[in-house]
């Protein structure tokens, strides 16, 4: 059957974002490569060669200067540039980064990708989930079916008290591991078509996610726990490829969730 208003928007997110990743994935600035090194020393200057030197600033203060040549005389072709700690720290990391860029694209760029459309998929099932319990209340929980009937006369209540109520059901619901969410969703949703072949890939997806959001981008031992390809403690690799396929997932998950 034909697709839902919603499955499109999510189809054009996931379009919009993976066509960006990938043009910058595959761009490289022309001219050579420079590859700066993280100590510099003035000494590793050719004679009468220009130059920026970059030092952490004594009082806190930005400044630049001419060099202080071994004669005392002020360089015509070297500066001092003094920064701040905190923005010599940053600058130091900034100017590398541009270069490699020429190399390839950085890892964090697919883990964006990642965890901006996982976001992506989260709120859609989020909405599917509000709508098939607006339609359907009898779904509640026991729980959210006494917060309803405490509303009073169905015909009566306030369709905003009635939201309120039913989104604090998906709140609990897609607390939970996605994993349980699907199975519930099956179960007590009747939604007994939607294909299980997509959990278990899904789920890593999820755990990746929250390794990258919470965990400094290392694995957990959840992840560890749900993927033999993850250790824990170890920084978690997402690479074009494998980002490409998680992300697929995703989109098929959607999909099938969509024709239920």
């Amino acid at each position: 059957m034909p697709v839902s208003p919603r499955l499109k928007g999510l189809l054009k997110r996931f379009g919009e974002v993976q066509a960006t990743t990938s043009f910058y994935a595959g761009y490289r600035p022309a001219g050579p490569v420079e590859r700066p090194c993280e100590h510099f020393p003035a000494a590793a200057l050719e004679p009468g060669e220009p130059a920026l030197l970059v030092k952490i600033s004594a009082d806190g203060a930005f400044r630049i200067a001419p060099a202080i040549e071994a004669d005392g005389r002020e360089s015509d072709v070297v500066k001092v540039m003094e920064l701040p700690e905190d923005e010599f720290w940053y600058f130091e990391t900034f100017r590398p980064a541009l270069s490699r860029l020429a190399l390839g694209a950085p890892g964090f760029l697919f883990e964006m990708e990642l965890v901006n459309l996982y976001g992506v998929f989260e709120a859609y099932l989020a909405d599917t989930l509000f709508d098939r319990l607006r339609r359907h209340p009898h779904f509640l929980s026991p729980k959210a079916q006494g917060a309803l009937a405490a509303l009073g006369d169905p015909v009566a209540r306030d369709p905003s008290a009635i939201d309120a109520v039913i989104d604090g059901e998906v709140r609990r619901l897609t607390y939970g591991s996605i994993s349980t969410v699907l199975a519930h969703m099956r179960s007590a949703l009747d939604m007994p078509g939607l294909p299980t072949h997509l959990d278990q890939t899904v789920q890593t997806v999820a755990l990746v996610r929250n390794c990258l959001l919470h965990a400094g981008g290392r694995a957990d031992q959840r992840l560890a726990a749900a993927d033999s390809r993850y250790t824990s403690g170890d920084r978690v690799e997402v690479t074009r490829e494998s980002a490409s396929q998680m992300v697929k997932a995703l989109r098929d998950l959607a999909y099938a969730v969509d024709q239920q």
